[in-house]
């Protein structure tokens, strides 16, 4: 995934090259992540959708964006088809910025060949396909959607509200808590082993680090990055802890990483009390049949 990206962005732009793994995550997730949802029916969610969200990250047509996914996730999520769709939109919230209409045209593409190339990767890895209901099942869809645009617009709005250099991380990270609340059936428990693992990697891990020469961060990124996805099966808060320092550190690279971290926490607050709001929500979104 990383030598096409550095290849493609070495030759015509840092921005062609981010939008390979971005493209490539959306396709895995899309060729393993539900059997219901085929990929292609997925494909201009990721693209069309992520080219905008590049685009209009930071204004209020990002978040008009962000509702009208959040409506599309709490529609597919009432018919059972919760886990490929919400994990694209993960990738689509992860777009980060582009300026100009050569850039847009650039990660449009790129992003496109990099979905296709995700997609053959996912099949020829012979993963098996994800196929559960949600715990969360008899939900209206119409009070589902509108409960999902809602909550993933109220995300985005609080982004831009405080003015965050990386305002993408809070609809992210609620995307993220979001999939564990519908599908696991620890879905709570996940959601605080997050805040406890993103407490841990700011807290302690990044301050330490933040001392380092910046090609000793950069392998401490990688260090961190492979222990983080080693034991996100079966440690998440330490993975969890992992992933943050890890995340801070590339993404403070030339700024002030106090700051950046400072962001990274209250984007995982925000995000745990709007995932919260939604559980509680939910008492008026299942059908009146299931409450009775």
């Amino acid at each position: 995934m990383l030598a096409p990206a550095l290849i493609v962005g070495s030759l015509l732009g840092g921005v062609a090259g981010m939008a390979i793994p971005f493209g490539m995550m959306g396709g895995i997730f899309a060729s393993t992540g539900d059997g219901r949802l085929a990929a292609r029916a997925l494909f201009p969610i990721v693209v069309v959708g992520g080219a905008l969200a590049a685009f209009t990250l930071g204004s209020w047509w990002w978040v008009a964006l962000l509702v009208v996914l959040g409506a599309l996730i709490g529609y597919l999520t009432a018919l059972g088809r919760a886990i490929a769709i919400i994990e694209v939109c993960i990738v689509v919230t992860s777009s980060d910025k582009v300026n100009t209409v050569r850039d847009l045209i650039l990660y449009t593409v790129f992003l496109a060949a990099g979905y296709v190339a995700g997609v053959f990767v996912g099949k020829a890895m012979g993963a098996p396909v994800i196929i559960r209901r949600p715990v969360l099942a008899h939900i209206d869809p119409m009070r589902a959607s509108i409960l999902g645009a809602l909550s993933l617009g109220t995300a985005g709005a609080i982004a831009i509200a405080t003015g965050w250099q990386k305002g993408y991380w809070l609809p992210m990270i609620f995307l993220i808590l979001l999939e564990f609340l519908v599908v696991e059936e620890q879905g709570g428990r996940m959601v605080w082993f997050r805040i406890i693992g993103t407490l841990l990697g700011i807290g302690i891990i990044v301050p330490l680090l933040s001392q380092l020469a910046v090609p000793l961060q950069l392998v401490a990124f990688l260090l961190l990055v492979g222990a983080g996805l080693v034991l996100v099966s079966s440690r998440y808060w330490l993975a969890s802890a992992f992933l943050t320092a890890a995340v801070v550190i590339v993404s403070s690279l030339g700024r002030d990483v106090t700051a950046i971290g400072q962001e990274r926490l209250w984007a995982t607050i925000w995000a745990a009390t709007l995932v919260g709001g939604v559980a509680v929500a939910m008492t008026w979104v299942r059908r009146p049949a299931a409450r009775a």
